[in-house]
């Protein structure tokens, strides 16, 4: 059987049951995931430009390197799209299917 310890202030508890494990990590987990909606790119105008998918014309300028970020971008934040675009740069402008198609398994 697997158990997890979870350090508390005062000693080390226990857990063993899968009930037990979630309640105990579900807040925690749910506050962590929330966190990320106070993140500087998940508000402002970036964030409206990009929205959360990044399916936007911006989003493609940002891989591309022409995107003209708004005044007041967080710089680290900025920083990190940058590189994004250098990493995009790099890849192959060929076209990989995504999808299968049954031709794809017959033999021939």
């Amino acid at each position: 059987m697997t158990s997890v310890k979870v350090p508390t202030p005062d000693r080390c508890e226990e857990y063993d049951t899968e009930a037990d494990i979630f309640q105990h990590v579900s807040a925690n987990l749910s506050e962590q995931f929330c966190l990320t909606l106070t993140a500087p790119c998940c508000n402002g105008p970036l964030f409206n430009d990009n929205v959360f998918l990044g399916d936007t014309e911006a989003a493609l300028q940002i891989l591309e390197g022409t995107y003209c970020y708004p005044s007041g971008t967080d710089p680290a934040t900025k920083l990190l799209l940058e590189e994004a675009d250098i990493t995009y740069s790099k890849l192959s402008a060929d076209e990989i299917a995504a999808y299968v198609t049954t031709e794809d398994f017959q033999y021939y």
